[in-house]
């Protein structure tokens, strides 16, 4: 039995809607936390708080730099072949923030991606000598590669870990457990969404047995990539055994994860929520 129950904060993925949990964050203190888990921008922000510990720079880098990643190109503007973006812009911001390797990184991490290659979880971490050698930037690129939108990372063919398990609630909690000699009832474990997406719920029995195989990949992608696997990230959250779990997602969002311009819009939306999430963040600590 460990001397108290272990912190564990995980953060979804959702592209420009990381400023949900950014917003949120910068009115807390992260310092209790143990582990930060988290996939693409949620990876990116798990890594800037397990190195930084500082939820308010977290938040001014966030804001500094997500247009830069969003920003397109002319020949990714106008060739079809290739990704929405390119890798340029988010390197960039990546490297300028990140300068350090995983041995050096202050708090402990799990960062999960897919090796497409041989189509096989990687998980990032720092909790042994495994990737200490790596930089934290390659780590960001690598989780935060999501497909149409950033080409893949490395030989690896690396993409974005949010296709398996866009909330990493259990993948983060499984490693913490299996490196720090812990049981699930020993987490304390707190999920930060990136929003929901309001369903169509129109959709007719009728309607759907006409749809062609364009039509049922364009309307499951988006449920597989990230509202499907944050709903079972919430369903086992709530019944894997941990000390307590708590899901924080109450902001509507449109779905549509790089328009910059929405950001300051969502950020008012987030002002409605903060006093509630203060609350559930200090029961979370305090526990």
């Amino acid at each position: 039995m460990p001397d108290r129950r272990i912190k564990v904060a995980v953060i979804a993925g959702g592209g420009v809607y990381g400023v949900i949990p950014c917003s949120f964050l910068k009115c807390v203190d992260v310092s209790g936390v143990d582990v930060f888990g988290g996939t693409s921008i949620g990876g990116i922000l798990s890594l800037h708080l397990a190195e930084f510990g500082d939820a308010g720079k977290l938040y001014e880098d966030f804001k500094s730099n997500i247009g830069s990643i969003f920003e397109r190109s002319v020949m990714n503007r106008f060739n079809p072949f290739s990704p929405k973006y390119g890798a340029e812009g988010i390197e960039s911001a990546l490297q300028g923030i990140f300068k350090s390797t995983v041995e050096h990184c202050r708090g402990k991490f799990v960062v999960p991606a897919l090796n497409f290659k041989n189509v096989s979880p990687v998980v990032f971490h720092n909790f042994d000598s495994e990737y200490w050698h790596m930089d934290l930037w390659k780590i960001a690129r690598a989780t935060s590669a999501a497909p149409m939108y950033f080409p893949p990372y490395s030989e690896n063919i690396l993409i974005d870990g949010g296709i398996l398990e866009n909330l990493p609630v259990i993948t983060t909690a499984a490693m913490t457990c299996k490196h720090l000699g812990v049981l699930p009832r020993d987490l304390d474990v707190f999920a930060v969404g990136t929003g929901m997406v309001d369903q169509d719920t129109s959709r007719t029995n009728e309607e759907v047995s006409h749809y062609s195989r364009l039509d049922w990949a364009k309307n499951l992608f988006p449920i597989l990539a990230t509202g499907g696997n944050e709903m079972m990230s919430e369903l086992w959250g709530g019944h894997m055994g941990f000390a307590s779990f708590e899901y924080f997602n109450p902001v509507a969002i449109d779905g549509i994860m790089d328009n910059v311009g929405k950001i300051d819009s969502i950020e008012e939306k987030c002002d409605l929520y903060k006093g509630r999430f203060v609350n559930a963040w200090n029961r979370f600590i305090s526990r």
